[in-house]
C-alpha cells in the first residue's frame, strides 16, 4: 500500500477554492487515475464534478460537444491568482511590498515561514521592505529565521543557506 498527501485541505474544501488543487491536475490528466467508484472515490468524483463546474463559471474552462475543454494555461492561472490574493493579504498585514520572481532573478532575503496554500507549499522570503513567495523546499526548514539566497531557474531554485565568509568579504 502507497500513501501520499494529496492536499493539505479537506476535499469538501477543494471545489471552489482559489488555487490549483489536486483535483484540477487530475481533471487535466497529470495525476493518475487509481480511485474507486465507491467510498472516498465517489467522493472524489462528486467533488471532480463540482471542480469542472466551477472552472467554467470562473472562464477557465468551457463545456464544447459533451466534452469539457480547460484553458491550456489554466494551472498555471489558478496559481497566479491564489499567489496574488496571499501575497495582497501578506502585503496588507506587514505593510511589505510583494516582488515576483522570474527564472533568472536572484532571491535573497530571510526565509521567514512555509505557507501551506491550494497550489502548494510556498516559502515567505523577507528583505527589509519587501518579500517574495517562492516554491518551498524541505532544506528551507533548517533556515527558518536565517539568511537564505537562491537563484531561480527553469526547473525551480537553487538555494543556499547563511552568509558565506571569505577573503575579502
Amino acid at each position: 500500500m502507497r500513501v501520499a498527501v494529496l492536499s493539505w485541505q479537506r476535499l469538501e474544501d477543494l471545489p471552489q477554492a482559489l488555487g490549483a488543487t489536486w483535483l484540477d491536475r487530475r481533471l487535466v490528466g497529470k495525476e493518475p487515475d487509481e480511485l474507486a467508484s465507491t467510498g472516498f472515490g465517489a467522493e472524489v468524483e462528486t467533488a471532480l464534478r463540482a471542480r469542472r463546474q466551477w472552472l467554467i463559471e470562473q472562464g477557465l474552462a468551457r463545456e464544447q460537444g459533451g466534452q469539457v475543454r480547460f484553458a491550456r494555461n489554466m494551472l498555471e492561472t489558478l496559481e497566479k491568482r491564489e499567489l496574488a490574493r496571499t501575497a495582497a493579504d501578506i502585503s496588507a498585514r506587514t505593510r511589505l511590498e510583494h516582488l515576483d520572481a522570474k527564472a533568472g532573478d536572484k532571491i535573497d532575503g530571510v526565509y521567514r515561514r512555509m505557507l501551506t496554500l491550494n497550489s502548494g507549499r510556498f516559502a515567505l522570503i523577507e528583505r527589509s521592505h519587501e518579500f517574495v513567495l517562492v516554491p518551498w523546499r524541505p532544506v528551507l526548514e533548517r533556515a527558518r529565521g536565517q539568511l537564505v539566497s537562491g537563484q531561480v531557474g527553469g526547473e525551480g531554485i537553487s538555494w543556499s543557506i547563511g552568509i558565506k565568509r571569505g577573503i575579502g568579504r
